[in-house]
């Protein structure tokens, strides 16, 4: 427990709040992150979020070697590129999903921007009676009622629903898209930097 924490916890709001706090001392199965870890490809997954003009494929090369032992323990290696930018991504999707005020930013973001849309799987018409409502289907994330989500839940879990989650305009998109960089505490409030280059729809 350090000063920090103690204080995240005692100004959390709600029990969403304190599980995000939690998320990281959780018990939890071997992760492509921890073995990506022991290969050693932190250094490039800083980098790569760090200076988003890298070239990664020239980065990635910088980290290749075959598996060894260590007075550490056994370091797994990196065969080639694409296995070091897959660690370094897995690295950085962790540390990403256990960052407790990054995740809330991001709830309140998608809160504000979000949209479900719903579309009817080809000829689960007739099977997916009971869906009709969401077979051409979309609405705010925000105002969808509880009741509501569950159905498109048991919709989608039944394969009569295809339900996808997207960003309200091309804008937004945009911002959504670029790189979540790690800021200072007095500054964790912006969450986005501008891209490089364009993301990706």
């Amino acid at each position: 427990m350090t000063p920090e924490l103690l204080k995240a916890i005692s100004l959390a709001q709600d029990k969403t709040s304190l599980e995000d706090l939690y998320f990281p001392y959780r018990p939890k199965r071997r992760t492509k992150a921890q073995t990506a870890l022991e290969a050693e490809l932190e250094p490039l997954a800083n980098a790569l979020l760090e200076n988003p003009t890298l070239d990664p494929e020239s980065e990635a090369a910088r980290y290749l070697r075959p598996p060894f032992t260590t007075e550490q323990g056994d370091n797994p290696g990196v065969a080639d590129n694409k296995a070091a930018l897959d660690g370094a991504r897995q690295i950085l999707m962790e540390r990403f999903a256990e960052d407790a005020v990054l995740l809330q930013d991001i709830r309140e973001y998608l809160s504000s921007h979000g949209v479900v849309d719903a579309k009817v799987i080809d000829d689960k018409q007739d099977t997916g009676e009971k869906f009709t409502d969401f077979f051409d289907y979309s609405e705010n994330l925000s105002s969808i009622p509880s009741h509501r989500a569950l159905a498109l839940l048991r919709g989608r879990k039944g394969e009569i629903l295809t339900v996808t989650l997207r960003l309200d305009t091309e804008t937004e998109k945009i911002k959504m898209g670029c790189a979540a960089k790690p800021v200072r505490k007095q500054d964790r409030s912006t969450l986005w930097r501008a891209p490089a280059k364009s993301a990706g729809g």
